[in-house]
């Protein structure tokens, strides 16, 4: 076995199977409950040492990138190694045809080998640069950007001519329905966020970014976001890794994008924000009612993250 065959298959210590399913169901469970966290890593790592199996070691990798980390040179030559390897080898260790386009993901944005599959997304990926610059030059000469969340403390706000009045709008999601009043939430969009699992109404504005760890990298399924009707922008993974440390826990989408701005240059004091803050209703969500949140993200730390850019000059 060479030294690279080794990156992704070798078992530290026999385990008996029943006691490596409850340590791999543990790893999964951190994971869904967002904790991301060096612990969780660990877990991963450890599910994957005592297995010795290639798929264990996919998922390692593969929580390792949703921390914000991409592969290192030797990880990837172990990938290529084993996607150039005989196929019964991958047979042997589950790596089936999702588990080896999984890692063909992992290794193309290593090497930025653009995908020769889909034309669409080829293109996406080549403007990722040119269109950061563009947008965020556009942020930082805007004298004032509205971050308009969708937290129920909308509703009865009268915030609406205000967030009108912004130079750029930022929405999330699912941001306008029967349930909302131009009164309290305005009607202006520039910019769209959206989440990759999303799959709501489309909002027709200037730029869509998608929330999410550089997503386009990792997108399964893009016949939504080919019927988005605006340039596309992913969030680097570099910001995705900065909120993850913070929260410790994945960020939602308004704290990553406003990260975002920040890193390229917009000041606190540019920022009026607005439906942020879930704990200031008893309605979670202003465009659905019956929504309830997420569970995965830390919203008491992105609370006390908002108060600190209010504590900055933000609006």
């Amino acid at each position: 076995m060479t030294v690279v065959q080794h990156c992704w298959s070798r078992a530290l210590a026999s385990k008996d199977d029943a006691t490596l399913s409850v340590c791999r169901q543990q790893a999964i469970t951190a994971r869904q409950q967002g904790m991301y966290q060096p612990t969780t890593l660990r877990r991963f790592r450890q599910v994957w040492q005592q297995s010795g199996h290639a798929k264990d070691w996919l998922q390692y990798l593969r929580f390792r990138r949703t921390l914000g980390y991409p592969l290192t040179a030797h990880r990837a030559k172990a990938i290529a190694s084993l996607l150039q390897g005989p196929w019964w080898l991958r047979w042997k260790h589950g790596v089936l045809p999702a588990e080896q386009r999984q890692f063909a993901q992992l290794l193309q944005e290593y090497q930025q080998q653009l995908p020769e599959q889909s034309d669409w997304l080829t293109a996406q990926l080549q403007q990722q640069d040119q269109l950061l610059q563009h947008w965020m030059q556009r942020c930082r000469q805007a004298n004032r950007i509205a971050i308009v969340g969708n937290s129920g403390s909308l509703a009865g706000s009268g915030a609406g001519a205000q967030i009108d009045q912004a130079d750029l709008v930022i929405r999330f999601n699912h941001c306008f329905s029967d349930h909302t009043s131009a009164a309290d939430a305005g009607q202006k969009t520039d910019i769209w966020v959206v989440a990759p699992g999303f799959r709501g109404p489309q909002q027709q504005t200037s730029l869509t970014i998608l929330s999410g760890p550089a997503m386009l990298w990792h997108q399964q399924q893009f016949s939504y976001l080919q019927q988005v009707n605006s340039p596309l922008l992913q969030v680097p993974l570099d910001c995705w890794r900065k909120m993850v440390r913070q929260f410790a826990a994945p960020p939602s989408a308004a704290p990553l994008v406003t990260q975002l701005l920040l890193s390229q240059g917009v000041k606190p004091t540019q920022l009026q924000l607005f439906g942020l803050n879930p704990a200031d209703s008893n309605r979670y969500h202003f465009a659905l009612p019956a929504h309830q949140p997420s569970l995965r993200h830390h919203w008491k730390a992105e609370q006390q993250w908002w108060q600190q850019l209010r504590d900055l000059g933000a609006q």
